[in-house]
């Protein structure tokens, strides 16, 4: 639980205490949606292919008028990079992956497209090629949407499969994550299935990390510092991570 100290934050979870006075001196006023020139990503599912659509990744940011538009310091996006900082501090760079199992349900009755009551089958090429063209044209559709895939599976629970992303340094593993998230939820809404990453949908729905590192000591260290990243993108960050949707590149990038 946190606990809050002379205008700071103290959690277990983050390591780098956050400042809630600024969130006072603008009495919870307005912010602005900084999107980041190097998140720009296009999406090759949206509208059918109908039409180009790209995407920014953003931060939050004060008004220009408070702190010269400073960063809000409980930006998860932010926050994570500010530990990553941390270990590049120490010499270190976090190269980490996901590995997502999400659920697929009837749009129509919310239930599960394959498998039941209890469970269905894991690894299976009868069910696989069931739904291969599905797996396969969202791998194709991912990857051209800057997500490359580096397994996928049908999974033990109802209507339950895993995609592994490959591994990617620092905060590209997080974006990465989060591109994969939005994409196949939108690609399902397409067939008519609703897409859930929430973790008690009939069967257990997890996110896995990987970290890596050149011995077991420098993964040790690493660890600690990066634990409130693993933790704030787990949790939090995919629900409140806000993105920009443009139709066309902009000829300015901020």
């Amino acid at each position: 639980m946190s606990t809050v100290t002379a205008g700071f934050v103290a959690s277990p979870v983050i390591s780098v205490p956050l400042d809630l006075d600024e969130v006072r001196d603008v009495r919870f006023g307005n912010a602005l949606m900084m999107p980041k020139a190097s998140t720009l990503r296009s999406l090759p599912w949206a509208t059918g292919g109908r039409h180009r659509v790209c995407e920014f990744l953003c931060e939050m940011s004060w008004m220009p008028s408070y702190r010269d538009g400073a960063p809000q310091a409980a930006c998860p996006r932010y926050v994570a990079r500010r530990q990553l900082r941390r270990l590049d501090d120490r010499g270190l760079r976090l190269y980490s992956a996901f590995e997502a199992e999400l659920t697929i349900l009837q749009r129509s009755d919310h239930k599960p497209i394959f498998g039941g009551p209890i469970h269905s089958e894991v690894c299976t090429s009868p069910l696989l090629s069931e739904f291969e063209c599905f797996l396969y044209d969202t791998e194709k559709l991912l990857l051209e949407g800057g997500v490359d895939i580096s397994k996928l599976h049908t999974e033990y629970g109802p209507g339950q499969l895993e995609f592994v992303p490959q591994p990617k340094y620092g905060i590209e593993s997080a974006d990465s994550m989060f591109r994969l998230r939005e994409g196949i939820k939108e690609i399902s809404l397409q067939k008519g299935w609703l897409a859930t990453f929430m973790a008690q949908v009939r069967a257990v729905d997890v996110i896995w990390m990987f970290l890596s590192a050149p011995s077991l000591d420098l993964l040790r260290d690493a660890v600690i510092v990066t634990q409130s990243f693993c933790t704030l993108y787990c949790t939090c960050t995919f629900k409140i991570y806000s993105a920009i949707r443009l139709s066309s590149i902009p000829s300015a990038s901020v």
